[in-house]
């Protein structure tokens, strides 16, 4: 499923319908394991915590 996400992403610009487009309101993020599915927000509460944190924005890894 991840190889078919990405090739179709390399070759068309788009991933399958599947795999919505991100937007900070959704947080739509595709979850790949033996059944994939899109989670809206998940570890919301670990993204909340490190949002008061000053290094976590704008820093690369």
């Amino acid at each position: 499923m991840m190889q078919r996400q990405w090739t179709t992403f390399a070759t068309s610009g788009a991933p399958l319908a599947s795999w919505p487009q991100y937007d900070e309101s959704r947080r739509a993020t595709m979850v790949f394991d033996e059944i994939s599915r899109v989670v809206d927000d998940p570890e919301r509460e670990k993204r909340i915590a490190w949002e008061g944190y000053d290094g976590y924005r704008g820093q690369s890894l």
